[in-house]
């Protein structure tokens, strides 16, 4: 099990939105997120996902073997709101909380290919393509 925290700035998000062309107002302008259904401005879901893979490689997961993920937003990210991450589980199967003040806002299940890491840190084998687009 591993812990850890971050807070998502308001440049955070709006460097986030330049990537992904989301540019609602309820991530990036905090004045408009007042009148809007959160009250507040709120952090891009996929940036917090790319934040837990982020984190996800640093602890030596080979998160390039992804094989699925199920992700469950159950209560706001906030611009300025320090949040933890939990990790439980291993390299096949692990298990990711993202939450602030003991409120779980997102919940992520992750299973990874059965794979091994070269020297380099990538997947020496990988899954059979489908030839499907990724």
């Amino acid at each position: 099990m591993s812990d850890q925290s971050t807070i998502f700035s308001l440049d955070n998000v709006r460097a986030f939105a330049r990537i992904s062309g989301d540019y609602n107002p309820i991530h990036i302008d905090p004045v408009a997120a007042r009148r809007l259904i959160f009250g507040r401005a709120v952090v891009h879901g996929v940036s917090v996902v790319c934040w837990v893979m982020e984190r996800l490689a640093a602890r030596g997961l080979a998160v390039g073997s992804l094989s699925h993920l199920k992700a469950a937003f159950r209560q706001p990210v906030f611009i300025g709101t320090k949040v933890t991450l939990t990790i439980t589980g291993g390299s096949s199967r692990t298990k990711a909380t993202v939450s602030h003040d003991g409120i779980v806002c997102v919940t992520m299940s992750l299973e990874f290919a059965d794979t091994q890491l070269s020297p380099s840190g990538r997947p020496t084998d990988r899954p059979a393509s489908t030839g499907a687009p990724v």
